[in-house]
């Protein structure tokens, strides 16, 4: 409902920079402020954690988010963003 009401201009809220910075009809307002950086979780229950497909799992996500880091960070704005 957010992006909805931010794409048709009913006012400026804060969105995940891969979120945002990814929709052409979104500009961002500001850069990001790390007092909204929560940071990025994979959980899974403790008692899988050591089990053989949640491992592979948890690695394969762990390079794949490793990978577009930038997107996540606010770093990779594409080409339509202005900076404000």
């Amino acid at each position: 409902m957010t992006v909805a009401a931010l794409k048709e201009g009913l006012g400026v809220g804060y969105l995940p920079c891969f979120l945002g910075d990814s929709d052409p009809a979104l500009i961002r307002y500001r850069e990001p402020e790390m007092q909204h950086n929560l940071g990025l979780w994979l959980l899974y229950h403790r008692d899988l954690r050591n089990t053989k497909r949640v491992t592979l799992f948890r690695e394969h996500m762990q390079r794949e988010i490793k990978s577009i880091a930038p997107l996540f960070e606010g770093e990779n704005r594409s080409q339509h963003c202005s900076r404000s």
